[in-house]
């Protein structure tokens, strides 16, 4: 799917994790660049910053000679680490960016996920970009990708996706779950369809739950709405992409992504390219 994706890393444990997923999207031969940034001001500091790396750094290598993919580590002194990230994925033709929020560091009340740098790379980056929740780094094992879409077909890079993670989890079914606007005040389903035979590839099911009228036009509800749809499915890995069957403007803004994350009881994916 991608030649080259960038992992920016911060804290060692997620140092494999974010390889394993990087590698699940990864085309033949392509190759993981993992990055740490060091953001220090004094010199005793960036030579802390240079020891402590050696912690990201080995994981990276060992997890590149695990799963027999090609992963270059690099370790950066910038003073702002969205820049770097950002300049790093241009000069070095990045195709995607992937990340996790884990709510770790400094919080504010009103960005409980999404700091300068999560958004800076959200808003600005030239390529696609990943962003992944806590559960889905520890996921070893899923019992289906579930897609949620406003549109009759998911976004073309979501579905290859859900396919690649799903070939990688031993054939998880893939669950495509079309979101439109009924005309009752409750959520109810309305089809639920075969559309792939499981012999002839990843099991494929396309399922059509009609909303309460209205409550496209109400953002807030949007995550807990989906979330639902979700729980009634049994849950999964939720792969969740940028299409425009909500309104004219794209969705997954900060808002809508802070929300998500801070309910989803699953492991999550949002693709925003």
């Amino acid at each position: 799917m991608y030649r080259k994706i960038l992992v920016p890393v911060v804290e060692p444990p997620d140092v494999a994790p974010l390889v394993r997923l990087a590698s699940y999207l990864l085309e033949p031969k392509g190759e993981i660049l993992v990055l740490h940034v060091i953001t220090a001001r004094s010199m005793p500091e960036t030579a802390k910053g240079w020891r402590s790396s050696l912690r990201l750094v080995i994981p990276a290598h060992e997890a590149g000679a695990a799963l027999d993919v090609t992963v270059t580590p690099e370790v950066k002194v910038a003073p702002d680490v969205a820049v770097e990230i950002l300049e790093r994925a241009e000069s070095e033709k990045a195709d995607a960016i992937l990340m996790t929020l884990s709510g770790k560091g400094k919080r504010r009340q009103h960005l409980p996920f999404l700091g300068h740098t999560s958004t800076a790379i959200l808003h600005h980056a030239a390529c696609d970009v990943l962003i992944v929740n806590a559960l889905a780094l520890s996921m070893d094992h899923v019992g289906r990708v579930l897609v949620p879409t406003f549109t009759v077909h998911p976004p073309r890079k979501v579905m290859t996706a859900a396919e690649a993670v799903s070939t990688q989890m031993g054939g998880a079914p893939i669950v495509t779950v079309h979101l439109v606007e009924g005309r009752g005040t409750a959520v109810g389903e309305d089809a639920d369809h075969q559309v792939r035979d499981p012999s002839h590839g990843t099991p494929l099911r396309l399922k059509t739950v009609l909303f309460p009228r209205g409550l496209f036009r109400r953002r807030g509800a949007l995550p807990q709405t989906i979330l639902e749809v979700l729980r009634r499915e049994g849950y999964g890995l939720c792969l969740l992409g940028e299409d425009r069957g909500v309104g004219e403007t794209p969705f997954l803004g900060r808002p809508f992504i802070e929300e998500f994350f801070s309910q989803a009881p699953c492991p999550t994916v949002i693709l925003k390219g």
